[in-house]
């Protein structure tokens, strides 16, 4: 992985109107038996919570990492199951419609959007149902319905745009210089890790325009650079977008098989990143998720004591401010959680403490967060197969 120096930077306050009343388990207020936290996650997620960021120096740079490698995994098929003709019809017109939307002017692009989020409310009650008991958990329950109904709106109008500009990426940044697109900080630690070119893994949440985020790690020296995903079932659309990963210098794990794979990139000095935020279906821990038992990812915490290596915190944010639509991110490298400092815990108290670090990274920036998710959904825990990393 390679050097980059850097100057001091501030994280920007969330705005008061982005972020509700905080939850049982930010502010400290006792919980029942369903929403306890352990207590030596919470203590060193508080302890690691807020480090001091600096601006990277991001000359030479540019957006994506190479395509040729070299790879320590051999390439896959990561396609989906479903074919034939119908679903190749189905994946042309996907993403035909996606070009076209990313070619769309902002001023016509921008009131389709808000458009086809009221539908989707309307159209999947489930999810939009889902979303308000999420929000509610996460920002307090003293919040209106007309508050409730316009952050699920936002949710879902965020989650189209990022579909919406999907394809476009390549043509507005990929291959250009990264300091173009990118505003980059990381903590001490983090750019310790970096620098050290030595593996890691890349631990994020569905914030922001992850997607965006990961040419951008690619850039900037992780590499080679392998994420955990689940395919779409559509084998045409899953090897289009395998095929547009590798062109942003990465490579997709399959959810399926990919803690057999994940150390042997770590060992060779690779990257591999998590989305752990998301319901864990496959041999799940329990954890607090915004102060109420969730069921969560246990990957993380397996491969911190198996491997050895360090854990990188990181968020990709829309830089709205910034331009927005012309590809302008914030993207955050940090805090650092190292094999030493979960000595000791078990993949319960590994998994709170992750919940605890990406929960502040969610209220900063609520707005650009996932939440038409059935986070708490119950799942079940009963199998004995080795764990799935999220994504």
């Amino acid at each position: 992985m390679a050097r980059s120096a850097g100057k001091d930077g501030a994280r920007p306050a969330a705005n008061s109107d982005q972020v509700g009343k905080p939850t049982a388990a930010s502010n400290g207020a006792a919980v029942d038996e369903t929403q306890a936290s352990p207590a030596p996650a919470q203590g060193l997620a508080e302890s690691l919570a807020a480090p001091d960021f600096e601006e990277l120096d991001l000359a030479g740079r540019i957006v994506g990492g190479d395509p040729s490698g070299p790879w320590p995994i051999p390439e896959r098929d990561v396609g989906g199951r479903h074919r034939g003709w119908a679903k190749r019809l189905e994946a042309w017109a996907t993403l035909g419609v996606l070009a076209f939307l990313g070619r769309m002017p902002e001023f016509m692009l921008a009131p389709l959007l808000a458009g086809l989020a009221r539908f989707a409310c309307r159209l999947d009650r489930r999810r939009s149902t889902a979303a308000r008991v999420f929000l509610k958990q996460a920002l307090g329950d003293d919040q209106s319905a007309a508050q409730l109904d316009r952050r699920v709106l936002t949710a879902w109008r965020h989650l189209l745009r990022l579909g919406a500009e999907a394809l476009s990426f390549e043509r507005r940044c990929l291959g250009r210089p990264l300091g173009e697109h990118y505003r980059v900080r990381a903590s001490a630690d983090a750019r310790a890790v970096l620098e050290a070119e030595s593996g890691c893994l890349l631990v994020g949440a569905h914030l922001g325009d992850w997607e965006a985020g990961l040419p951008a790690l690619a850039g900037l020296g992780f590499a080679p650079l392998y994420a955990v995903g689940k395919p779409p079932q559509n084998h045409y659309l899953a090897q289009h977008l395998q095929a547009l990963r590798q062109r942003r210098g990465m490579r997709l794990l399959a959810r399926r098989g990919a803690m057999a794979d994940v150390p042997k990139v770590v060992r060779s000095g690779g990257a591999v990143v998590m989305l752990l935020d998301q319901r864990a279906v496959r041999r799940p821990v329990m954890a607090p998720f915004f102060g109420r038992m969730a069921r969560c990812d246990r990957s993380a915490g397996v491969l911190l004591r198996r491997l050895g290596a360090p854990v990188v915190l990181f968020s990709c944010l829309r830089g709205d401010s910034r331009g927005g639509r012309e590809g302008r991110f914030e993207l955050d490298l940090g805090p650092v959680i190292h094999p030493g400092d979960v000595a000791g815990m078990g993949s319960e108290a590994v998994a709170a403490l992750l919940n605890g670090l990406q929960e502040r990274m969610i209220l900063a920036r609520p707005d650009q967060y996932f939440w038409v998710h059935d986070r708490y959904r119950e799942t079940s825990s009963d199998s004995d197969e080795e764990p799935e990393p999220g994504a």
